[in-house]
């Protein structure tokens, strides 16, 4: 896979009901994978910190209180797993579909061209995000 991901811990954010816009407007881009095309919002500048969203969500839809408050410090990166969103379908549900979305993190992280990310998931995006720490961190 290349370059090694190193998983860093981020600054504990007490999320609020209403945030306020920064001024820091979200950039959305496709690329595609070997699995997919992988739909994910950017936002901020800084060390870049990977949302994964859980099951029947999507990364805004499950970080959007969280996003610009995450993005005064953070390049944010909110990705929509495949079959999820605006990115493309799912050619398989089975038992490798967990690794197959760490697979799809992997490209995401090294098409932006980070070699060091901060990662942050929800229920299902928790599982991906301990798969890619513990199979590609160095």
């Amino acid at each position: 896979m290349g370059a090694a991901i190193i998983a860093k811990p981020i600054p504990t954010v007490i999320a609020r009901r209403c945030f306020l816009n920064h001024g820091v407007q979200p950039r959305e881009i496709d690329i595609q994978t070997k699995h997919g095309r992988l739909h994910c919002v950017t936002q901020g500048e800084g060390d870049p910190l990977v949302l994964l969203h859980g099951a029947l969500g999507t990364g805004t839809a499950h970080f959007r209180e969280q996003i610009d408050e995450f993005a005064l410090s953070h390049q944010v990166i909110a990705p929509d797993f495949l079959g999820y969103g605006k990115s493309g379908r799912r050619t398989a549900v089975d038992e490798y579909f967990y690794q197959r979305d760490a697979e799809d993190v992997v490209e995401l992280v090294q098409h932006l061209g980070f070699s060091q990310v901060h990662l942050c998931g929800f229920s299902d995006g928790a599982v991906v995000a301990m798969i890619v720490a513990g199979r590609y961190v160095a």
